[in-house]
């Protein structure tokens, strides 16, 4: 299995890679998290300082090196990727999809999920204070770690510039995979368990 999940930001796709992850047991690629997760490296506090600490893209090269180390051969899952057209086409070079799924969510809901959105620096799985909070007050389930909100969840300029770039370098994506016939979309909004569901239904056409 070799799939994408995009979408605009904090439509879930962390969440649904997750569980779907669980389920075919294939790891989850995300760019984001591997950008946290080098925060404390030189290039790490560059990225972050001059690219996606500000809502921004961090390059295609950069991108592009960390999805090469993390490819394995027996399936993944994208977790946002490709974020633009040219690293579609790029990708295409390396591997190819047997789907890209839409997660297609109304910016208001968005915007009441991202505040109030938690993860757990370990293992990068999300809650929500309101909508699935923890057992334990901001711990994490599995980890047993204290859970964070990100810094591009909290400040309102961070977060305006992540639509603003995604409305912009993102969204043609949609419309790139939509030519080629592997674009399938799924409505966000709802029950979890029934948009894993649907999810579900494309993964096993494929």
């Amino acid at each position: 299995m070799k799939i994408s999940l995009i979408g605009p930001p904090g439509a879930g796709k962390g969440t649904y890679a997750a569980e779907l992850s669980k389920r075919h047991k294939v790891p989850i690629i995300a760019i984001g998290r591997e950008l946290r997760r080098m925060v404390n490296t030189k290039l790490g506090k560059m990225l972050k300082e001059k690219y996606w600490g500000k809502g921004k893209l961090v390059p295609s090269k950069y991108a592009m090196n960390i999805l090469k180390r993390k490819i394995t051969k027996k399936g993944y899952i994208l977790d946002g990727f490709p974020r633009e057209i040219t690293e579609a086409k790029m990708f295409e070079k390396i591997d190819k999809l047997d789907a890209v799924i839409f997660i297609d969510v109304s910016q208001k809901i968005i915007l009441q999920r991202l505040h109030g959105r938690l993860q757990c620096k370990k293992c990068g799985r999300i809650y929500h204070i309101k909508n699935s909070p923890p057992k334990k007050d901001k711990i994490c389930d599995k980890c047993k770690v204290n859970l964070y909100e990100r810094t591009d969840d909290k400040e309102e300029n961070i977060i305006k510039e992540r639509f603003r770039v995604y409305r912009e370098e993102t969204e043609p994506v949609i419309k790139y995979y939509k030519k080629k016939g592997l674009l399938k979309k799924v409505r966000g909004e709802g029950k979890i368990s029934e948009i894993i569901k649907n999810m579900e239904k494309i993964i096993l056409r494929k």
